[in-house]
């Protein structure tokens, strides 16, 4: 497993590098690199001119994939001490080595088109982060503010498929006409504004999951 995730970022990036295409020959400048031309074999234009590529699903792979190692290792019968230390070792590791690639100049950090050194770095993150809540949770036992959360985890997939298909055109857009308009009135400038309704809208999100879970409805894969 680990073998195959890694060599889908060594891959990604090899296309990036070395396939030359005419006008999509710049690995890591918006619009100009592979993954723009896959969007335009793909789809037959640039993803919303925004930077983002189709093709991320493929470095992407490697987070699901060290998520289902990571889980394994919390569902081993390892000593808690023992997966604390492993899952905390190898995501220091990552950040190391993923900023690294970034600082020397090899590899950029960039998100919309995962580059390999933002796959690393932001893996790196979720393993040491992963590593404190299990110690803080499960090892330690602070449990009782958790409950909030919890909630969301319950029925994350439905929620993150909800948000990210109708739920952010029935409660971001929707939300915003009647949130920007009402700050509207005060002159609020843009980023603000948009924190607001973003709050809003991820109230929500919880409330239907709260919904859900008062209803003891959790929808599984």
């Amino acid at each position: 497993q680990l073998s195959v995730s890694f060599g889908l970022i060594l891959l990604t990036d090899i296309l990036y590098r070395f396939t030359n295409i005419p006008g999509y020959d710049q690995p890591f400048v918006k619009d100009q690199n592979f993954g723009s031309f896959m969007d335009m074999v793909l789809m037959g234009k640039l993803n919303n001119g925004g930077g983002w590529v189709a093709i991320n699903c493929l470095p992407t792979a490697a987070h699901t994939i060290w998520g289902v190692v990571a889980g394994k290792l919390l569902a081993s019968t390892l000593a808690a001490g023992e997966k604390i230390k492993r899952l905390a070792v190898v995501g220091v590791i990552g950040l190391v080595v993923g900023y690294s690639l970034d600082w020397v100049g090899l590899v950029p950090i960039i998100k919309r088109i995962c580059t390999s050194s933002f796959i690393i770095t932001s893996g790196g993150w979720c393993l040491v982060t992963l590593a404190f809540f299990y110690w803080l949770i499960d090892f330690k036992g602070v449990k009782n503010w958790t409950l909030f959360f919890a909630i969301v985890g319950m029925n994350s997939i439905f929620i993150y498929t909800f948000m990210e298909t109708v739920g952010k055109h029935w409660f971001r857009d929707f939300v915003g006409i009647f949130v920007l308009g009402f700050l509207g009135w005060f002159s609020t400038p843009e980023q603000p504004a948009l924190f607001v309704n973003g709050i809003i809208v991820l109230g929500l999100a919880w409330g239907l999951c709260f919904w859900l879970y008062r209803k003891r409805i959790f929808i599984k894969v």
